[in-house]
Protein backbone atom coordinates (compact mmCIF):
# COMPACT_ATOMS: atom_id res chain seq x y z
CA UNK A 1 0.00 0.00 0.00
CA UNK A 2 1.67 2.72 -1.15
CA UNK A 3 -1.24 5.57 -0.85
CA UNK A 4 -4.36 4.84 0.95
CA UNK A 5 -7.22 7.93 1.12
CA UNK A 6 -10.52 7.66 3.50
CA UNK A 7 -12.64 10.46 4.02
CA UNK A 8 -15.34 10.65 6.74
CA UNK A 9 -17.71 13.30 7.62
CA UNK A 10 -15.39 16.30 8.42
CA UNK A 11 -11.97 14.25 8.85
CA UNK A 12 -9.87 12.76 6.30
CA UNK A 13 -7.26 10.07 6.73
CA UNK A 14 -4.12 9.88 4.73
CA UNK A 15 -1.85 6.61 4.66
CA UNK A 16 1.24 7.15 2.67
CA UNK A 17 4.74 5.84 1.97
CA UNK A 18 7.55 8.54 2.62
CA UNK A 19 9.06 8.24 -1.14
CA UNK A 20 5.00 8.89 -2.01
CA UNK A 21 4.50 11.56 -0.20
CA UNK A 22 7.69 13.37 -1.01
CA UNK A 23 7.07 12.68 -4.66
CA UNK A 24 3.62 14.14 -4.10
CA UNK A 25 4.10 17.85 -3.67
CA UNK A 26 0.24 18.90 -4.24
CA UNK A 27 -0.79 18.88 -0.52
CA UNK A 28 -3.67 20.99 0.63
CA UNK A 29 -3.01 23.46 3.37
CA UNK A 30 -5.61 21.75 6.20
CA UNK A 31 -5.08 23.12 9.60
CA UNK A 32 -5.61 21.42 12.10
CA UNK A 33 -3.77 18.34 10.58
CA UNK A 34 -2.11 15.59 13.11
CA UNK A 35 0.36 13.59 11.93
CA UNK A 36 2.02 10.59 12.66
CA UNK A 37 5.40 9.08 11.72
CA UNK A 38 5.94 5.38 11.60
CA UNK A 39 9.61 4.31 10.76
CA UNK A 40 11.58 1.13 11.35
CA UNK A 41 14.85 1.63 9.62
CA UNK A 42 17.90 4.24 9.91
CA UNK A 43 16.67 7.41 7.36
CA UNK A 44 18.35 10.18 6.07
CA UNK A 45 18.13 13.12 7.97
CA UNK A 46 18.06 15.78 4.81
CA UNK A 47 14.96 13.49 3.45
CA UNK A 48 12.95 13.70 6.60
CA UNK A 49 14.10 17.62 7.29
CA UNK A 50 12.33 18.57 4.02
CA UNK A 51 9.29 16.15 4.85
CA UNK A 52 8.53 17.48 8.09
CA UNK A 53 9.50 21.15 6.37
CA UNK A 54 6.45 20.36 3.90
CA UNK A 55 4.04 18.66 7.11
CA UNK A 56 4.32 21.94 8.69
CA UNK A 57 3.60 24.17 5.78
CA UNK A 58 0.34 21.99 5.04
CA UNK A 59 -0.59 22.57 8.67
CA UNK A 60 0.33 19.91 10.80
CA UNK A 61 0.02 21.18 14.62
CA UNK A 62 0.72 17.83 16.24
CA UNK A 63 3.55 14.57 15.24
CA UNK A 64 3.45 11.47 16.87
CA UNK A 65 6.31 9.18 16.59
CA UNK A 66 6.60 5.16 16.28
CA UNK A 67 8.68 2.21 14.92
CA UNK A 68 12.07 1.25 15.79
CA UNK A 69 13.63 4.65 15.38
CA UNK A 70 10.68 7.12 17.08
CA UNK A 71 12.73 8.52 19.49
CA UNK A 72 16.07 9.48 16.89
CA UNK A 73 12.56 10.70 14.78
CA UNK A 74 11.13 12.39 17.88
CA UNK A 75 14.62 14.33 18.18
CA UNK A 76 14.73 15.50 15.03
CA UNK A 77 11.48 17.17 14.46
CA UNK A 78 11.99 18.89 17.51
CA UNK A 79 15.33 20.06 15.78
CA UNK A 80 13.42 20.78 12.98
CA UNK A 81 10.79 23.38 14.59
CA UNK A 82 13.36 25.18 17.69
CA UNK A 83 15.76 26.09 14.94
CA UNK A 84 12.78 27.43 12.18
CA UNK A 85 12.75 30.78 11.74
CA UNK A 86 9.32 30.91 11.88
CA UNK A 87 7.50 30.58 15.18
CA UNK A 88 5.99 27.03 14.93
CA UNK A 89 5.76 27.22 19.27
CA UNK A 90 1.90 25.70 18.66
CA UNK A 91 3.02 22.39 16.91
CA UNK A 92 3.10 19.52 19.65
CA UNK A 93 5.34 16.01 19.42
CA UNK A 94 5.21 13.15 20.95
CA UNK A 95 6.91 9.86 20.75
CA UNK A 96 4.93 6.30 21.83
CA UNK A 97 7.92 3.85 20.88
CA UNK A 98 6.93 1.82 24.20
CA UNK A 99 2.86 1.84 23.24
CA UNK A 100 1.59 -0.72 21.42
CA UNK A 101 -0.15 -0.67 18.17
CA UNK A 102 -3.51 -0.39 19.36
CA UNK A 103 -2.60 2.24 21.87
CA UNK A 104 -0.63 3.85 19.85
CA UNK A 105 -3.30 4.16 17.16
CA UNK A 106 -6.47 5.01 19.56
CA UNK A 107 -3.82 7.71 20.42
CA UNK A 108 -3.34 9.30 17.29
CA UNK A 109 -7.26 9.00 16.25
CA UNK A 110 -8.83 9.53 19.28
CA UNK A 111 -7.19 11.37 21.75
CA UNK A 112 -5.32 14.35 19.62
CA UNK A 113 -8.03 16.11 18.12
CA UNK A 114 -11.31 17.02 20.17
CA UNK A 115 -13.07 19.37 17.61
CA UNK A 116 -16.03 18.99 15.42
CA UNK A 117 -14.69 20.98 12.91
CA UNK A 118 -12.16 19.81 9.61
CA UNK A 119 -9.39 17.75 10.35
CA UNK A 120 -6.92 15.73 8.80
CA UNK A 121 -5.18 12.82 9.98
CA UNK A 122 -1.67 11.66 8.00
CA UNK A 123 0.03 8.55 8.87
CA UNK A 124 3.35 8.31 6.99
CA UNK A 125 6.01 5.19 7.16
CA UNK A 126 8.72 3.55 5.65
CA UNK A 127 8.84 0.80 3.49
CA UNK A 128 10.12 -1.98 5.68
CA UNK A 129 8.19 -0.94 9.03
CA UNK A 130 7.36 -4.02 11.37
CA UNK A 131 4.23 -4.53 11.68
CA UNK A 132 2.84 -1.86 8.93
CA UNK A 133 0.01 -3.54 8.13
CA UNK A 134 -1.11 -4.40 10.86
CA UNK A 135 -0.98 -0.65 12.10
CA UNK A 136 -2.47 0.67 9.45
CA UNK A 137 -5.44 -2.03 9.95
CA UNK A 138 -6.00 -0.84 13.00
CA UNK A 139 -5.88 2.54 11.91
CA UNK A 140 -8.60 2.41 9.20
CA UNK A 141 -10.82 0.73 11.32
CA UNK A 142 -10.32 2.73 14.45
CA UNK A 143 -11.03 5.61 11.99
CA UNK A 144 -14.13 4.49 10.00
CA UNK A 145 -15.92 3.44 13.65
Amino acid sequence: MNISYFNKNTKELLVVSSDCFLKTSKYSFVNPTICLIYFSEEFDKSEIVKMVNILIEIGVVFFITYGSFSEKMHDLIDEVIETSHLNLSHIVTASQSSQTIEDTAYFFLKATYFGDDYCRYIIIFDRISENINCFQKEAINLFNA
